[in-house]
């Protein structure tokens, strides 16, 4: 996934939406491997590979995300 991706879901997040939340989303992308959104409290951490117990576990490409993130804001 390219750092202009991670950077605009950086931007995006909003952390009064998230108090409270506690999730990792892991992301596998068939076209530029594994990262995973680590969301505690507010927080947001993306880092890449393989979470050990992510709460939701996502198989797709870069561009079906950017394509879903685009047509939602």
């Amino acid at each position: 996934m390219s750092n202009n991706t991670l950077e605009k879901l950086k931007a995006r997040f909003n952390p009064e939406a998230a108090e409270g939340m506690n999730e990792v989303f892991q992301f596998h992308f068939s076209d530029a491997g594994s990262y995973y959104l680590n969301i505690q409290d507010g927080t947001l951490d993306i880092q890449e590979g393989e979470h050990d117990d992510p709460s939701v576990s996502l198989s797709l490409t870069t561009d079906t995300l950017k394509g879903d993130y685009e047509w939602r804001h």
